[in-house]
């Protein structure tokens, strides 16, 4: 039985949401999203947004790995 194969779009896209939620760019968010509601709530909240952007970052992450781990096989 030949393993699963996933498209190669799926695997950059999981990559661009762990780029995009990394923790580390919680500052430029907040700087980006000024002025907005979601920019409002973040410079609110920033410790339970920082908590939610952690846990995105760690399971994008580990889907993008995944699935470019099943193109190599």
């Amino acid at each position: 039985m030949e393993p699963k194969k996933t498209p190669h779009w799926r695997g950059y896209a999981w990559g661009l949401l762990a780029a995009l939620t990394c923790p580390c760019h919680l500052g430029i968010l907040a700087i980006v999203l000024a002025g907005t509601t979601v920019g409002a709530f973040l410079s609110d909240h920033w410790r339970i947004a920082a908590i939610v952007l952690t846990g995105l970052f760690l399971l994008s992450l580990a889907r993008a790995t995944q699935a470019f781990r099943r193109q190599d096989r």
